[in-house]
């Protein structure tokens, strides 16, 4: 991991994340939270803090949710359209069911009462302070046309990486069921799969 954190590409050090994490067979984010922050380039001296990056999926999932405070119009086709557990995390997802549990109390949603409504969560108020400040950085100039394409994109995207995490999952299951001969297994989850 120390060599990982050394690599001036974040693109290459993401590849070597994920082969470290398949040869382990453990999750990439474990590995990312294990990367130290610090690292010190023995060329020059100086000290370095490495950012870490978050996985596209956790991105993709904070910029849904800052699209949808920012526009709050398109709140119902995103609740139409997202499964709950497309959003990465537990704290986006608990994020995401307060929001749209705010938004059907009031049909509505501004930022100091949904924040009232956070105040029991320090850190979910933290949350949409981060996401408020996403959503005006990249879409403040969005016309509504654009703010759907964007939203179509990335609720596309969020579906490919939970089926691709959800296929590998199964692969797993069923390499293990097919070492111990158990075809009903092999069936069931062929059958969870469609």
């Amino acid at each position: 991991l120390p060599m990982i954190a050394k690599l001036a590409s974040k693109v290459e050090a993401n590849y070597w994340l994920k082969i470290v994490a398949e040869a382990l067979d453990t999750n990439e984010n474990i590995l990312r939270e294990a990367l130290p922050k610090e690292v010190i380039q023995e060329q020059t001296g100086i000290k370095i803090v490495s950012a870490v990056t978050r996985p596209r999926e956790e991105q993709l999932s904070e910029l849904l949710l800052a699209i949808i405070i920012r526009f709050p119009d398109f709140v119902p086709y995103v609740i139409s359209k997202l499964e709950l557990d497309w959003l990465e995390t537990e704290v986006l997802r608990t994020f995401y069911k307060n929001l749209i549990l705010y938004y059907n109390k009031t049909a509505a949603l501004d930022y100091s009462g949904f924040r009232d409504f956070l105040s029991e969560n320090e850190g979910a108020a933290a949350i949409l302070d981060r996401l408020i400040l996403l959503g005006e950085k990249d879409f403040y100039s969005y016309e509504p046309k654009n703010v759907q394409e964007e939203l179509i994109k990335v609720l596309m995207e969020l579906k490919r990486y939970y089926l691709q995490k959800r296929i590998l999952v199964a692969q797993k299951a069923m390499a293990e069921a097919e070492k111990t001969g158990e075809i009903d297994k092999i069936k069931q989850i062929l059958e969870e799969l469609k």
